[in-house]
């Protein structure tokens, strides 16, 4: 029975430092709250020019509304929701592109001055399928990933994942408040771990 006591006492003590894990989430969350946070919006200007292309024009119409309608809804909820760092909106072929080039960003009327030597930190919205769960369940997830073109820019990332009732309207407003509560939360307990 003492046994019990001493495994249960070790097994607290150990939950009390932080994992590995734990400190590069610290630490990214750091770097993020220094860093520039650029935030993609849908882009199917593609898709839509080649609608136009084979005279699709209502079908092409439909699609232009819905993707400003959904970045309407993702700047939104980053205006009104996230406060934890700088941020810009960019599509994903301006960004791939401006990497390649190692350029500064300018995307027309939306001029980014970021610089290389910035912690870049890339955010997008995936929506999924929980299968563990006995009934399939819809989810949402926020991603944040380091992006750098000198190094494995995947390696750092910071997520939150809701469960979704409508798979096709993810809550833009709720993941962007809870991700940015959960970086305020890891920012803390670095400068709590720190200052001991």
């Amino acid at each position: 029975m003492k046994y019990y006591g001493i495994i249960f006492f070790l097994m607290l003590w150990s939950s009390c430092k932080p994992s590995l894990y734990q400190i590069q989430q610290y630490e990214t969350s750091h770097e993020i709250k220094e860093g520039t946070l650029l935030v993609q919006l849908v882009d199917e200007r593609e898709n839509i020019a080649l609608l136009k292309k084979y005279n699709r024009i209502k079908k092409a119409a439909r699609l232009e509304a819905e993707t400003l309608k959904v970045n309407q809804k993702i700047k939104k909820a980053f205006y009104k929701n996230y406060k934890y760092s700088n941020h810009q909106f960019i599509y994903k072929k301006e960004w791939i592109d401006s990497l390649k080039k190692e350029i500064k960003f300018d995307f027309g009327d939306n001029r980014i001055e970021v610089y290389q030597s910035e912690n870049l930190f890339y955010c997008y919205f995936s929506k999924g399928f929980d299968y563990s769960r006995e009934q399939e369940q819809e989810n949402a997830t926020i991603h944040i990933v380091e992006l750098s073109p000198q190094e494995n820019s995947f390696l750092r990332k910071i997520e939150y994942t809701s469960l979704n009732n409508d798979h096709n309207n993810p809550r833009y407003n709720y993941l962007v408040r809870m991700m940015n509560a959960k970086l305020f939360k890891l920012v803390q307990k670095r400068e709590k771990i720190l200052s001991k």
